[in-house]
This record gives structure tokens, sequence and C-alpha cells, in this order.
């Protein structure tokens, strides 16, 4: 996995996305991918987290719930930190894309879905 943040973010973003997560879980799995160590482990407080992201504790509980069923982290361990124990995440970077491979190869020409008038929707611009 590459360094740069961005790469991190496309990384979290692309694979929630693919398995229909919500953008919370990208947002936490975001993070834990851009605090991760060369060993793929982090363990950011919970606290830390919803401060970073500007969401409540009980958000990043739920968001860390999904990711864990979906295999995208590894609980491993708590580690003593701060007030509490932390918990240490393994961040499953070999997460399979396949899901959007297969998505992208569904589409017709591979550019998204092809023009049909009779879906246009016509807004009315306010003022009108």
């Amino acid at each position: 996995m590459g360094d740069s943040s961005t790469t991190l973010a496309r990384w979290a973003w692309t694979v929630c996305v693919s398995g229909g997560l919500s953008v919370n879980a990208a947002r936490v799995l975001g993070v834990l991918a851009w605090r991760a160590g060369p060993d793929h482990r982090a363990w950011p407080a919970v606290e830390g987290i919803d401060q970073a992201l500007s969401v409540n504790v009980r958000t990043v509980q739920r968001a860390l719930n999904v990711l864990k069923d979906h295999g995208l982290i590894t609980p491993l361990a708590n580690q003593k930190g701060g007030r509490k124990l932390t918990t240490v995440y393994l961040v499953n970077f070999d997460f399979t894309l396949t899901p959007v491979v297969t998505l992208l190869e569904s589409l017709p020409n591979g550019k998204g879905d092809s023009f049909d008038p009779k879906r246009v929707t016509v807004s009315s611009v306010k003022g009108d």
C-alpha cells in the first residue's frame, strides 16, 4: 500500500463503496489506514477518531463494527493507552476489489449508462 494519504483515502472509499458500506465506515477506515504502520496495525482511540471526523463516539463504534463484520479490519488485542485500553486493529489492505471490477466491466463501453431521453427530468429553476 502506498504511503500517500490520498492513496489511502481512495482505497478506503473504493472498498467501502464497492461493499455498499456507509460514508462513515469509509471515513473511519481511512483514518485507520492512514494511522497504520508498516505492519498494517493501528490503534487510535475511538475518542480521537470521533474528533478527527467530527462525529460522535457511537458513530465511530458502529462504523468499526461494520468494518469488522465485512473483514476490512481485524481487532487483535488491547493495548494500555491513556485512561483506557485501546484496541489494536489490523487493516486488511489485501481486501479484494472484485465487486468494483465486475461492476465496471458490466457497464456499456465501460463509460456508464447510455443516454435515454425518457429518463431525463426537467427541473424548474427558482424564479421562473
